[in-house]
Parts: C-alpha cells; structure tokens; sequence
C-alpha cells in the first residue's frame, strides 16, 4: 500500500546522466510503495531522446523550455503546460527546439517502466 508523503525539490536527489540530463525520480515503489512512477526530466538545449516505447502508459507535460513530441513519425510543438498521453507500446520521441533546457513532468501508470529503443533494440528498465 502506498503511504502518503511530500517530497520537497531541494530535498529530493537528482541523477545526472553522462549525456546531460538531470532526472528526479519522485513518486515510485521505493520513495513511497506507489504502483505509480512520477518524475521529472531536464535535457540540454539540442538533445534528442531516442525513438523508443514503454511497457506502460505514460503522460507527459512540459515544465519548462520548448521541445517537440515524435510519435510515431509525426512532431507536434510543444510549449510549457502542454500535456501528452503516450499508449504503451506506441514509438516515441521527445526533441529540444528551443535555445535552452527542456524540462518534463513524467507518470507511468506502472511501478516498473521499461523502455524499448528502437534503432538499438535495446531494454532499459527504470525512470
């Protein structure tokens, strides 16, 4: 069962992956028993995500900076409060338009996300 709980920003640990972005991991089994995953995701201004899929359903909303949204083949622009539900299993990718960091509020309605890359054909589990 989940527990209630606040996570406060400057108390909360960020990882900082070798590519640049910043993520910090939120609501998840470990941080509180939630079958839910939520978190948030800063890229550097030119990054690219990988095309890739999840084992779950996933919303997206744009925190801050401005960025495009591929789902399978087609952009969409996408500005700060702008949201995205991606189905699971569906291709994906998120793309920097802008001359700064994008930032994105992430949930996963699953407590173990998987993401499937497509060019690699790689599996990748965790947020």
């Amino acid at each position: 069962m989940a527990e209630t709980r606040i996570f406060k920003k400057d108390e909360t640990p960020v990882r900082r992956q070798p590519n640049g972005t910043v993520s910090m991991p939120l609501v998840n089994k470990e941080s509180c028993g939630s079958n839910l995953t939520i978190g948030t995701v800063t890229f550097p201004a030119g990054f690219a995500v990988e095309m890739h899929r999840h084992n779950c359903n996933e919303m997206v909303m744009v925190l801050a900076g401005d960025c495009d949204v591929e789902i399978e083949g087609v952009r969409t622009p996408l500005k700060p409060l702008d949201s995205v539900h991606v189905q699971m299993g569906t291709w994906h990718r998120f793309l920097s338009t802008g001359p700064t960091p994008f930032t994105l509020l992430t949930v996963y309605d699953h407590d173990k996300v998987e993401r499937a890359f497509k060019e690699i054909g790689k599996v990748v589990v965790g947020h």
